[in-house]
């Protein structure tokens, strides 16, 4: 008995560990594209300011943004070391070497005393006796007649600051402090490379800083968003037919999601049977004009959308990184037929309903082709329509449309009880 526990145990370790495993390496295969985006974020929140670069962003500390000096890049040393970031210096010129350059062309150079510069009385020349002797120089009074004179020492040979090099006859130079020559020419903007900290831009926890909204801002977006979802109740109908339908057709979730990791768009397209599609969804709208909560637009009122795209999405396995979570699909053109689906990537920041879409197909609707870009909003419990939620979003003010209204999610299985929840999102086609 007691062996059967162990051996239980053990299988259940080994289970733990292949699972954890797992995560890790599907996190790793999305994160490149995750990170990307929670860079150009960083750059948004904390652009160029004074003498700091853009922002980027960092898993340290539940993901967050630094910046390095202007002209500095960011190395590979952790964010918080002391070489975080490298730059650029130029180097500064602090005089000449060579005994003639410093001293005049009456100086001679003496390997004594590891290389220094002499010179003789005028009139007087260099002998062969040792620079420190009486005899070091010499001068002929008349044909019988030598008088000789110690030399003068004026110095060392090499830079008495800094460090040497040979252009220009020989000069030499010192790079600021705290950095080191490098291979560039001594002339050049690249003449020193310096290392330095970077300057850590907001709080910990980017997901948590991203989504800071006041209770009264989350009640506008939660009144505004519910005065959508009564003239949206057409368009959920229809996504919950349509979400039945591919059930029935034998597109699983774990299919839908195989296909996404392979790339497969045109097999996603053939299961999905589009044309379908675009018959059924092509003139889906909203039928009252959109207000824009004031977090992101003010008074701004967009007029009843029609929609030229849709997607079809899946929140990736195991995706949950800094408080947030990444959804993956396909976005279909509903107007032009041509047009091939693109694979898209989200990345999500928000706690609760949106971030329980596992296991389910999220279908998406939106005002433009291009879906790119940063989104604001909240996701709520479709009134009509249990087990449903609806999320409608806007863009946000790191967008160049701040305040336009982007379109709104359908997302199935969600289950009862779902709450009222403020996120935001980037957005990139693949």
């Amino acid at each position: 008995m007691k062996t059967s526990k162990r051996k239980n145990r053990l299988f259940l370790r080994i289970g733990y560990l292949l699972t954890i495993s797992l995560m890790l390496t599907q996190i790793a295969a999305t994160y490149p594209a995750l990170n990307n985006m929670a860079i150009e974020t960083c750059g948004k929140l904390f652009p160029a300011s004074g003498k700091w670069g853009a922002s980027f962003f960092d898993l340290i500390n539940g993901g967050t943004c630094w910046s390095c000096p202007k002209g500095f890049k960011r190395t590979a040393a952790s964010v918080n070391a002391g070489n975080a970031c490298v730059g650029f210096k130029k180097a500064s010129k602090t005089g000449v070497y060579g005994c003639k350059k410093k001293y005049g062309s009456s100086a001679f150079y003496d390997a004594i005393d590891g290389g220094t510069c002499w010179t003789c009385p005028k009139g007087y020349k260099r002998t062969v006796f040792s620079v420190k002797s009486g005899k070091a120089c010499e001068k002929w009074n008349n044909a019988f007649s030598i008088s000789h004179s110690k030399a003068t020492k004026r110095g060392k040979n090499g830079c008495d600051r800094g460090f040497s090099d040979p252009i220009d006859g020989g000069t030499c130079w010192t790079c600021p402090s705290g950095s080191k020559r490098t291979v560039f020419s001594v002339k050049s903007d690249k003449a020193c490379e310096a290392n330095t900290k970077a300057l850590k831009r907001g709080d910990n926890n980017l997901g948590k800083q991203l989504n800071q909204v006041t209770a009264s801002q989350k009640a506008e977006f939660e009144r505004i968003g519910k005065q959508i979802e009564k003239a949206a109740q057409p368009a959920v109908q229809k996504v919950s037919d349509l979400h039945k339908e591919l059930k029935n057709s034998g597109l699983s979730p774990q299919q839908f999601r195989t296909l996404l990791k392979a790339n497969n768009t045109s097999e996603i397209e053939r299961r999905l049977n589009i044309d379908k599609i675009r018959n059924t969804f092509s003139n889906v709208n909203i039928s009252s004009s959109i207000p824009t909560p004031s977090k992101v637009g003010g008074s701004r009122q967009t007029s009843p959308p029609r929609f030229q795209t849709m997607s079809f999405g899946m929140v990736a396995d195991a995706s949950v990184l800094f408080g947030g979570n990444i959804e993956e699909g396909i976005v279909v053109d509903l107007k032009d037929r041509s047009r091939k689906p693109n694979a898209y990537l989200t990345a999500g920041w928000s706690i609760g309903a949106s971030a329980g879409a596992d296991a389910s197909i999220v279908y998406g609707f939106w005002v433009d082709k291009d879906i790119s870009g940063y989104g604001e909003g909240v996701t709520m419990a479709a009134s009509y329509y249990a087990g449903m939620a609806v999320a409608f979003w806007w863009a946000n003010s790191a967008s160049s449309t701040p305040g336009k209204f982007l379109g709104f999610t359908v997302s199935p299985q969600f289950g009862s009880g779902v709450e009222v929840e403020y996120g935001r999102n980037i957005t990139k086609i693949r």
